[in-house]
């Protein structure tokens, strides 16, 4: 029994954690990316998801990568049409010249930034650059090196309207980024997210009224389990005992009102076969026998 309840709350906090520590992950670019596993992860770990990216890198096709982080973000943030119409447009390669585009919606972990910012410096030969100095080099689309841009956008609130003007506002600012990304030739968008801490989650609050209060289960113990007792039906017997008889009690149920019925119907249909019985009329003579001139006529 003990085993069965660890085993039942493991699985249970298990799936809430897998869902609640996941946030989703999206690469484009205008170049043609390595073949990756990217396209066919809808729900992976950041392990797996950074070790993707990597391989799909390793052909340094672009002039400009952007690493767009965006703290306290869920999928669930980017459903609607009008949440961000940039990153949409660009995903779903509505952007002609987008050739490369991958999502997973479901990312367990943080991606480790910093691997791929290593990386690129030793692969593709980058030079990191500040925001300001990205905004300085908008015109610089020849000879410059490749350049990777590390990009902090905003935290989303935990309130549903200011999360959603929040992110569409971190949507405009992508815009400008892939405007001057675009003009220096060709790019790579890295937009990585990370779910929000319990405290301001903006399900957190909703989830918290449904959890259910449970008395501290002592597993050390394994001769019994001691659950929580009711006793408001107790509560309820002591004010049942202070009513009237006729309220405490219920006297004509459904089944006696129907045995009575068919009762009744019965009783009607004996009366009218006894009272039938009774109403016959005959005679003592019909049962006496004739001795007059016709029965010696008939003897004979």
């Amino acid at each position: 029994m003990r085993s069965q309840i660890i085993g039942a709350l493991a699985l249970n906090l298990g799936l809430v954690s897998a869902f609640q520590d996941a946030s989703p992950f999206f690469l484009f670019s205008t170049s043609r990316l390595a073949n990756t596993s990217l396209d066919s992860l809808n729900i992976a770990s950041s392990t797996q998801v950074t070790s993707s990216v990597l391989k799909a890198l390793e052909s340094c096709s672009s002039q400009t990568y952007l690493l767009v982080e965006q703290p306290s973000a869920r999928v669930s943030d980017f459903v609607n049409n009008k949440a961000a119409p940039t990153l949409r447009r660009q995903i779903q390669k509505e952007d002609e010249r987008v050739l490369s585009s991958y999502t997973v919606q479901e990312v367990a972990g943080t991606i480790d930034v910093a691997k791929i910012t290593q990386y690129l410096s030793a692969q593709c030969q980058t030079q990191q650059l500040s925001q300001e100095q990205f905004d300085n080099h908008r015109s610089s689309n020849g000879g410059s090196p490749p350049a990777i841009v590390a990009i902090q956008v905003a935290a989303l609130p935990s309130n549903p309207k200011e999360r959603a003007i929040q992110l569409r506002n971190n949507d405009d600012l992508l815009g400008s980024y892939i405007d001057t990304a675009s003009a220096r030739g060709e790019y790579t968008v890295l937009y990585i997210t990370s779910p929000p801490s319990t405290s301001e989650s903006p399900y957190t609050s909703a989830h918290t009224q449904q959890v259910y209060e449970m008395d501290e289960l002592d597993f050390a113990s394994a001769d019994h389990i001691e659950l929580k007792r009711d006793f408001n039906g107790h509560i309820r017997d002591d004010e049942n005992k202070a009513l009237p008889l006729f309220e405490t009690y219920q006297f004509l149920s459904p089944g006696l009102f129907m045995a009575g019925t068919v009762s009744l119907i019965l009783i009607v249909i004996l009366y009218v076969g006894v009272n039938a019985i009774a109403s016959l009329e005959v005679s003592y003579m019909a049962f006496s026998k004739e001795m007059g001139p016709a029965a010696q006529k008939k003897q004979a």
